[in-house]
């Protein structure tokens, strides 16, 4: 019986592409949450900001409008 060759090549290249998909999803992932963040979050001595409670005390010469009449 004669030797017969059994080398299978491995194929472990094949995975840059879903690699490539994950980090590009990472990216895009920290500037929605970069962009959400910086369009909704204020800071707690900024006057926009108001607690849970607090009252509502406008700057001198602001009329807050708080629609009809009760």
């Amino acid at each position: 019986m004669a030797h017969q060759d059994r080398y299978i090549e491995a194929k472990t290249n094949g995975g840059w592409g879903f690699a490539a998909a994950i980090i590009l999803l990472a990216i895009v992932t920290n500037l929605a949450v970069f962009w959400l963040h910086s369009s909704t979050y204020y800071h707690p001595r900024d006057l926009r900001f108001q607690g849970k409670g607090a009252p509502v005390t406008p700057p001198p010469g602001q009329v807050i409008d708080h629609g009809a009449a009760h």
